[in-house]
């Protein structure tokens, strides 16, 4: 749900999602260092709502990440598209 306060538009969660996320993360049994792009993307420029996932995109190409079957998912107001399943060749 999205709510407009001070001409800010901002997502409401329920408190079940913090959980539901973490159940979800813990299911593709994630190596230690398979969320390193997104760690080095937190601390170098902070939370960047959902243009955040362009960042880590970035960098893993950037980083010449494995090629194959990858999947981006993004939460806020300026990102439509909520998932993605992409080839990278």
């Amino acid at each position: 749900m999205f709510e407009q306060r001070d001409g800010m538009l901002r997502n409401i969660l329920t408190r079940a999602v913090p959980d539901l996320a973490a159940d979800c993360a813990q299911r593709p049994k994630l190596a230690s260092g398979d969320l390193r792009r997104s760690a080095a993307m937190l601390r170098e420029f902070g939370n960047l709502s959902s243009a955040f996932v362009y960042f880590v995109l970035e960098a893993a190409l950037a980083d010449e990440a494995p090629p194959g079957w990858w999947w981006l998912s993004s939460f806020g107001a300026g990102f439509s598209c909520h998932g993605a399943l992409m080839e990278v060749q």
